[in-house]
């Protein structure tokens, strides 16, 4: 389900409560909210929220909350009231983070990051100790991104981002600390090169194929969430795409 959103000039500020219950039907959600302070402009931050949700969705038994709020970190009244109504035990602000951390007696910390690989690479961290399994798309194509995101989700597993020469040094120590049997490649990787021993690589190269992985493997498809994933800088409203990975 979607809760509230708040509009601001140029970003639609995405409240996402993916598989749960009504909030009002719960007393303390489980596990944390992951605040990710998010720019009207295309930026890493918007790579950062999608590898937010599996990293929520494992720390909430599949079911993901994730927060996307202004750059200077600001609630809107709406989304304070969610949260108060909502009453998770802990805020993790993801990638940057105001100067007050609490918010409204929740208690926050924040994970500092400055690049999408960094913030992928410490949220996997965090909720992904082991395997068997990794996500892994083009930090250049959102589009993939978006398709990786659901499928990292649905498992879940650690979403991680490739750059044009490879993943980083950073990402490579991570998928060899994770005793992976499964490395899912999501888009088109070019020239670039991924691969962790004792793990085979399967490729993904489109969103169809990533349902078509997904039912495959007993994760059937109940729906699709159609996006428009130029939206970042195109249109009235933007990144509502980011919507549609989290409904997914």
């Amino acid at each position: 389900m979607t809760a509230p959103m708040a509009r601001t000039p140029g970003i639609t500020l995405l409240l996402l409560l993916a598989g749960a219950a009504p909030v009002a039907a719960q007393a303390e959600l489980r596990g944390p909210v992951l605040l990710v302070p998010m720019p009207a402009a295309a930026g890493w931050q918007d790579l950062a929220f999608l590898a937010a949700l599996p990293a929520a969705a494992a720390q909430r038994s599949g079911a993901p909350l994730v927060l996307a709020v202004a750059a200077n970190g600001e609630l809107t009244p709406e989304q304070r009231d969610f949260l108060r109504r909502a009453r998770p035990g802990r805020l993790l602000w993801v990638g940057a983070a105001p100067a007050t951390l609490d918010v409204d007696g929740v208690p926050g910390e924040c994970l500092a990051a400055d690049t999408a690989d960094a913030v992928a690479a410490a949220l996997a961290q965090r909720s992904f100790p082991t395997g068997p399994r990794a996500v892994v798309v083009p930090e250049a194509d959102y589009r993939s991104a978006l398709a990786g995101a659901v499928l990292a989700a649905r498992l879940p597993a650690p979403l991680l981002f490739c750059g044009k020469s490879g993943v980083s040094d950073r990402t490579k120590a991570l998928l060899e600390g994770l005793s992976l049997r499964s490395l899912l490649l999501v888009g088109d990787f070019g020239p670039a090169k991924v691969a962790v021993a004792g793990a085979t690589n399967e490729t993904l190269r489109e969103p169809a194929d990533v349902a078509r992985w997904l039912e495959q493997h007993g994760l059937p498809v109940g729906y699709l969430a159609a996006a428009a994933s130029a939206d970042r800088e195109r249109g009235h409203v933007r990144k509502l795409s980011l919507a549609a990975a989290a409904l997914a």
